[in-house]
Formats: structure tokens, sequence, C-alpha cells
């Protein structure tokens, strides 16, 4: 799951002694050969900045996951539901 944490990251990579933690599963009524639904992960980023990896500090994520399980199959594909990252305009600095 760790390439699927990474599309979460704002600026860094997921910490490595960080566990994910997952909440809030939903389950969507089943089809007759699907499985769908999505829940919470939330982790730790661990941030560098102005690229320099004697200044390292995290900050919290939590993004949400979408499933597709296939019951004839039994293969389960995950996708990342990330929000649009907001833009700033120059007037903010």
């Amino acid at each position: 799951m760790q390439g699927l944490l990474q599309e979460f990251c704002d600026r860094g990579v997921p910490y490595e002694n960080s566990v994910p933690e997952v909440i809030n599963l939903v389950v969507d009524a089943p089809t007759q050969h699907e499985q769908s639904g999505h829940f919470d992960v939330s982790f730790d980023e661990s941030v560098y900045p102005l690229g320099c990896r004697d200044l390292d500090y995290k900050q919290p994520v939590t993004g949400t996951i979408r499933f597709l399980l296939d019951l004839e199959t039994g293969d389960l594909a995950l996708e990342a539901e990330c929000l649009p990252q907001r833009q700033c305009s120059l007037e903010e600095f």
C-alpha cells in the first residue's frame, strides 16, 4: 500500500515508521460479480523543507481509498481518491 499512500503526499513521502490507520470502512451494496466501497486512511508524511534531509518533520495526512473486489476471481483493485490541491494566488504572499 506504500505506493498508494504516496499519491496522498503533497511534498514528501510516507514516513517509514508510521503505521497507517484504516477507519470508516463503507461497503456498497454488492452486485452479482463484485463488491465495492471505500475507507479512509491516516498516516504521517515525512517532509524535507527546502530539500534538506537534515530538517525532517512529519505532517498528518488523511485520504480516501476506493476498492473493487471481483467476487469471481478474487482480484482487488485499490484507487486513491485525492482532493484537488489548493492553488495559491500571488496576492497571498
